[in-house]
């Protein structure tokens, strides 16, 4: 089996008619091989460099890749105070705003303070808590009589 990768290379395969089980191993690795030579070839042709994109899951099982509600600094801050001084109402109202189960959002909280450099007094904590750390055994974690500070209404009441 000869198999062209672009002008220049052509790779052959001799393939015989029955193999033990060591042999057809060895074979399908030299395929991977020449196949990962032409993906490669076939980005360079094209000029393009492509991108893994990362997705997050959505309420409604559909997958996205944009996370319009906290892509600034602003946002981010409105969505974590709400996380933290909120009742259960704001949080039902943000999973439809994000459209996004609240675990989902939560959980790239600590990406978000490391990108936006946000401190525990911006949202109205006296401290970050520790993982694993129970808020009931904390005293003073949250700043008494915090009223949210809307920056941008992304996620207020309409």
């Amino acid at each position: 089996m000869k198999i062209a990768i672009n002008e220049n290379e052509t790779y052959e395969i001799k393939i015989p008619n029955e193999v033990d089980a060591k042999s057809f191993m060895e074979l399908l690795t030299s395929f991977d091989n020449i196949v990962k030579l032409i993906k490669f070839n076939i980005i360079k042709e094209d000029g393009v460099l492509k991108v893994k994109k990362h997705y997050t899951k959505r309420a409604d099982g559909l997958k996205s890749n944009t996370r319009i509600w906290c892509n600034t600094r602003e946002k981010t801050l409105d969505l974590m105070q709400y996380c933290y001084h909120g009742t259960l109402e704001d949080r039902k109202r943000i999973q439809g705003i994000a459209n996004c189960e609240w675990n989902e959002i939560v959980k790239g909280f600590h990406g978000l303070k490391t990108r936006f450099n946000i401190k525990p007094q911006d949202v109205g904590l006296n401290f970050w808590r520790g993982k694993g750390v129970s808020i009931y055994s904390l005293s003073n974690w949250k700043i008494k009589d915090w009223i949210i500070k809307s920056y941008t209404g992304y996620f207020d009441e309409k």
